[in-house]
């Protein structure tokens, strides 16, 4: 008689073990590979900068300095001079952002210093790279740096997104120190006082109806700058580039607004009862207007040429007048922003650009368009 071996099957409680234990050697391997991911996303982050920094002083030493901002976006690192490429595909940072780096910081941000004796390249790591902390580094002439151009300070937070948490607070411009105002109106995030840097644009000579990039303070006294801000001619403003939403000259993390945005932004405050003045929103120019300046100091809000101001959008335009072909003119009566937006008209003779202003015949705001060599003060739109 045959006998045959009985062969036993696994239990429900042997196959439930090796089910866990197949699980959980299959998420070790995941978040392994996830870790791996990452190390090498911040690897390719500092292998980038070392390249770029290579390709930067290269560059540099042929031409005495560094790329403007438009050399940059056109994506190459090249000389103009000598038609030598230094970087024939300028990187870009690995996606997604690691760790605390949110996505516009883990962008690479160039932005060129002191009218091209330097720069800056804001870029982010998710871990610790060397003897490098995790998060926000910019790369410089002399190396990498801890810290970006954008906004430290602040209503006292730790990172960029608690900065600008609330409907307003102040944020530090590290290119220079200065401490700027913000205020939130909608969903737009703008700067509550006018730009004060200067990126070497106040060493230029002014030539009446002609761009030269300058900037400088109204009538050159630096008393005005202290009050109103800096005036700049739209080169200085786009820092060289004529692309709408460009940072320009604003700091790391804003931008230009284009004429889209402004025309979002007076929608919102015409839309808005609690920014209207005099029970209409015809007047909402005085929700946006500082009570400083406006040929006397009223606190309180009427309809009418009057000159009277609320400020109740917090936005505190000033009337530090503009600089033109003219001359200095509209201290205490006039207030205009340029935008990053050119008014297409082929009509006209030289090309103009939009800008928004204020004017005290009625505290009334309006979106108008004029000549590049003109200067007026740069509001920054948080990006």
């Amino acid at each position: 008689m045959n006998q045959h071996n009985k062969k036993n099957a696994f239990t429900l409680i042997e196959l439930l073990v090796v089910i866990a234990i197949i699980g959980i050697l299959a998420t070790l391997a995941v978040v392994a590979l996830q870790q791996a991911r990452q190390n090498a996303r911040d690897s390719k982050r500092m292998a980038d900068m070392k390249q770029v920094h290579t390709a930067l002083e290269l560059f540099f030493n042929e031409n005495g300095r560094y790329p403007t901002e438009e050399e940059w976006n056109s994506g190459i690192i090249e000389s103009e001079s000598s038609n030598n490429v230094f970087m024939y595909n300028i990187p870009s940072s690995p996606t997604p952002a690691d760790g605390n780096c949110q996505s516009a910081s883990n962008t690479y941000i160039y932005t060129p210093q002191n009218n091209g004796a330097s720069y800056t390249i804001d870029f982010c790591t998710g871990k610790q790279v060397s003897d490098l902390p995790e998060g926000a580094k910019q790369m410089t002439p002399g190396g990498i740096i801890i810290g970006s151009s954008g906004n430290t300070g602040g209503n006292g937070g730790g990172g960029e997104e608690d900065e600008f948490t609330g409907t307003s607070g102040t944020f530090t411009d590290t290119r220079d120190g200065q401490t700027y105002a913000w205020v939130k109106i909608g969903e737009q995030i703008w700067m509550a006082e006018n730009l004060n840097y200067d990126n070497g644009c106040s060493s230029s000579i002014w030539i009446d109806s002609s761009d030269e990039s300058w900037c400088g303070c109204y009538n050159d006294n630096s008393v005005n700058c202290s009050s109103y801000g800096l005036l700049y001619q739209w080169s200085v403003a786009m820092n060289g580039s004529e692309l709408e939403g460009v940072q320009g000259i604003c700091p790391s993390g804003w931008h230009i607004p284009t004429e889209a945005e402004i025309l979002s932004f007076f929608d919102y405050v015409s839309s808005n009862s609690d920014y209207w003045c005099g029970g209409t929103s015809n007047y909402i120019g005085k929700s946006l207007a500082s009570t400083f300046g406006w040929n006397s100091s009223p606190t309180v809000c009427s309809v009418g040429n009057d000159q009277l101001s609320n400020n109740s959008t917090n936005f505190s335009a000033v009337p530090g007048g503009l600089r033109n072909e003219f001359g200095f003119l509209g201290l205490g009566h006039q207030s205009n922003f340029w935008s990053s937006s050119i008014f297409n008209d082929p009509s006209l003779s030289e090309e103009e650009v939009f800008y928004f202003d204020l004017s005290s015949a009625y505290l009334s705001v309006a979106l108008n368009s004029y000549y590049k060599e003109s200067a007026f003060y740069v509001r920054c739109l948080k990006d």
